[in-house]
Order: structure tokens, then sequence, then C-alpha cells
């Protein structure tokens, strides 16, 4: 395993051009420079995971663990408890890993209301511009259902959101490794299937209004996307095929399971004549058309009909069962509903996931949300998923055609996840996930085995 001292300075190799001998004729290096310095790719990763608390006078179930376990009086609430549990994790986040924290999750502009009612350290972090504050909150909805490790501990989720990283800039990871680093140092941290590692892939700059109308860069990802997500789940473990959190677009979405007469209504309702022409041209240029299937065609051809991002985003809903707790029986029942799956659309337009409760990344940050990976606290397995992603939103956004149309060919044929890596030029990342790969087909197919006595995350070893 690598040390934190490998991990500083890391770079991603997403960004770097990729041209045919052609493109370089006609196309400087530095005109191409300046539009990445411009523009560069920015990413934020979100950390999932559980913190364990004892009761006053319970005996520690694990108590070769150094690692100090936080304490309640009986009969404290699970909101006070989870509060302190925030709270802790903020103070090691400012003092070892020392990032600007807060427990505020949004909407982008803060109201100035909000602000009396945050620490003093918060409040200091207020005037920095939008999405530079690391966030802290707890989360129910990280809790395994029927947990048999109730029974030893009381748990709090806790999800932990980075600032906004420039790709662009040296040693962009570096304040990700130190946090993940120090947490990792004070405390007992649980990965059980519930968890997962989001990733926000966005521009540096964009324009909600482009954003708004569907973006050719968008189109072009989505249909990529549809091809690739299968080689893509390759890469992680086979249980995140089948986790809730994540389930693929292909299978499981509206566009996946829309019968022959709704996807004719679909078509018609989208773009037509002069306004498709375009489209439907450029379309062409990355669908290697005698290789795919009718279903696919007209599947793809719904994509890039569609008026705007929103009719787009929303037929990348997935279908899924919420369990509500019935209030007047207390009893927990199974309720159909719509919500994200592989990727979340919410940041990049409004109204891309009109089923979420919580509206404060409701198209406001610009970015495209990567739920596939399980929870992870693995600085270097982190490292390489985000630039596995970043080389596959950078390739959309730049639309080399005969790239893409090359890559969702060989999807056709024999190909795997490690083969979609060298594809993107991502030789490095190639080797580290054969290495990973070998490391799953130890473990069970089903589900990420917990065990008891290694429940917790390690500390991460230093030098």
């Amino acid at each position: 395993m690598a040390t934190v001292d490998d991990l500083i300075g890391m770079d991603l190799l997403a960004g770097k051009p990729v041209l045919t001998a052609e493109q370089e004729k006609y196309m400087s290096a530095q005109s191409l420079d300046q539009y990445y310095l411009r523009t560069p790719v920015t990413y934020g990763v979100e950390l999932q995971f559980l913190i364990p608390v004892l009761v006053e006078g319970q005996p520690d179930p694990h108590p070769n663990d150094g690692r100090q376990v936080l304490t309640v009086k009986p009969g404290t609430s699970h909101e006070d408890i989870s509060a302190q549990v925030v709270e802790a994790v903020m103070l090691v986040m400012r003092a070892e890993a020392r990032v600007p924290v807060w427990t505020y999750p949004g909407p982008q502009y803060l109201k100035f209301n909000a602000v009396p009612t945050m620490d003093e350290e918060s409040q200091a972090i207020v005037s920095r511009p939008p999405y530079s504050q690391w966030t802290v909150e707890a989360a129910r909805d990280l809790l395994p259902f029927r947990d048999p490790c109730n029974k030893f501990y009381t748990w709090v989720g806790v999800k932990v959101k980075s600032n906004k990283r420039n790709s662009a800039v040296p040693g962009h990871f570096e304040p990700i490794a130190k946090v993940i680093v120090a947490l990792r140092q004070y405390f007992r941290m649980r990965l059980p299937p519930t968890t997962s590692l989001m990733v926000h892939i966005g521009e540096n700059r964009w324009d909600n209004m482009v954003y708004e109308n569907c973006p050719l860069w968008l189109r072009v990802f989505c249909t990529l996307w549809w091809f690739i997500e299968s080689h893509v789940f390759l890469l992680i473990h086979p249980s995140r095929r089948r986790n809730a959190k994540c389930l693929p677009l292909r299978e499981h979405s509206r566009l996946g399971i829309m019968e022959p007469e709704e996807r004719a209504e679909t078509l018609a309702k989208g773009l037509q004549d002069g306004p498709f022409a375009s489209l439907y041209q450029q379309m062409h240029y990355i669908l290697p058309i005698s290789m795919i299937t009718d279903r696919d065609e007209k599947d793809i051809e719904c994509i890039w009909r569609a008026r705007d991002a929103k009719t787009l985003t929303q037929m990348m809903l997935v279908r899924k069962l919420q369990y509500v707790k019935m209030d007047f029986t207390g009893r927990i029942l199974p309720h159909g509903t719509e919500g994200r799956g592989s990727l979340g659309f919410q940041g990049s337009c409004e109204g891309a996931d009109p089923t979420s409760r919580r509206k404060n990344n409701d198209g406001e940050s610009g970015t495209i949300e990567f739920r596939c990976l399980e929870g992870t606290l693995d600085p270097e397995f982190i490292l390489n998923w985000v630039a596995v992603l970043i080389r596959l939103f950078d390739t959309a956004r730049r639309g080399n055609t005969s790239e893409i149309m090359a890559i969702i060919a060989r999807t056709r044929g024999s190909y795997g996840g490690l083969s979609l890596l060298r594809d993107l030029g991502l030789e490095e990342q190639a080797r580290y996930f054969d290495e990973k790969l070998g490391e799953y087909l130890k473990m069970p197919e089903g589900v990420i085995p917990e065990r008891w006595n290694n429940l917790f995350v390690d500390a991460y070893p230093t030098p």
C-alpha cells in the first residue's frame, strides 16, 4: 500500500489530449493548452462511512483497536449523538488536514439568516466562493437495515464532501489524501454495502443556460455511457450492479425499459426536422450503425432528440423501491419510486431528479455524479478511480468522433474494463485495476464481506 507521502502531489492523467496525426498537424499544442487552462475539468468526492458510538459503561467490543470511541450518556437521542460525531469529524479535519469545513449543505448561495446558527469557524469561511468549503453531515440512509452490529454499537452514518478540486492544479488531490489519512488515524470507520464513493465531475467554468438547453457534449457523454457502462462495472465489485444506489442505466432507466410504443411517442415529442438535422449528423459521427442493434439506435436517437437537458436526464432515472415507515403502525413497507442510478445529473440541470427531497444542488454545480464505486477510504483507489472518470468526461466534451466511434464499436465485440482503460490512454490505471480485480476474485460476488475481526478500516500507514 502506498504511504501518504507517495500520494502528495500526485496528479490525474485525464485532460491530456489524445490526437491523431492529422489533428496534431492542424492544431498547435499551445492552442489546446490555452483551452484546458481556461476550462479545466474539476471534481469533488463524497466519502461515506459509519462511525461507532458507545453508551457510558458499555464495554468496548474491540478493545485492541487503539482509536478511541465516542461515548455518550444513556438516553441521548440519536440526533444529539449524530451532532457530536459530526463535530468530532470536523475538528479532526480542521486541526489535522487543515481544510475549510462546515455543515451547511447548500443551496449554492448561503442565506444570511443561516450564518448565526453556525459555529465560529464555519462563519469565518462564509465569504468564500461556492463549493470551496468541505461539508460534513450525518446520514441515516447509510445505516444498514436490520444490522446485527447494532447490539454492540450505536452507529452514525457520515458523509464528508470535498470542495471543488481543479485537476489542472498540481497537487490537487493532496487535501483529499490528508483528510482520509487523518480520519483513519483518529476514528474507527466501517464501510458496509450501504456506503458508496460518489464523485462529481464538471468544468471549472460553465454556463447554466447552455447546460439547461442540453450541450452537445452531454448527448455525446450519454451515448458513450450507454455502451461502456457494463464495461465500467467490470472494474468494480460485482455486487454494485445490484446495489439500489447505483443501478445500471441501460437495464433499469426509463429509457432502458421503455416499451416500443412509448419510445415512438418519445421520439415524436422530441426535436424534429430542421432543429434535429444537424444533431442527426453529429449522432452518426460517433455511432457505428452497422454494429449496433435497431433497439440501440432508437434508444440513442431518443437521447439526441431530447428537447433539453431536463428531458434527457429524466430519461436516465431508474425505478427503485424505497422503504417507508408507516407512522400509525410503525411498519416499514416498500414504496415504488424513481431516482438516480449509476449516474446522477441533478447538478447539471434543474429538475433532473424531481424525486429528490433536497434541492441544495438542483442544477447549480454543473456536474455529473458518478455513483458506481463501493465505499472506500483508500486514497490510492480513489485517485485512480477519479482519473478514469475525468478521462471519460473529458473524452465526451472534446468530442473526438473517431475515438468515440472506435470505442463504441469495440464494445460490440470481446471487450472489457481494462481494454476500455487502455483505449482511453490510461495505462497506469489499467495496471492498477488489473491488480484490484485480483482482490475482487477472492471475495464472494454477492456482497463485499464484513468480518467482526476487521470490521473497521485500518489506520493509514505513516512513514
